[in-house]
C-alpha cells in the first residue's frame, strides 16, 4: 500500500518536472 503511494508520488513529480521543463524550453527557444 505504502509503496504504491510512493510510486504514484514519484510519477506525479516526474510529470510535473517534465511539464516544467517543456514550458522552460518554450520560453527560451519558442
Amino acid at each position: 500500500q505504502q509503496v504504491d503511494k510512493s510510486k504514484l508520488a514519484v510519477k506525479q513529480s516526474l510529470e510535473k518536472l517534465e511539464i516544467l521543463k517543456k514550458s522552460l524550453m518554450q520560453e527560451y527557444f519558442g
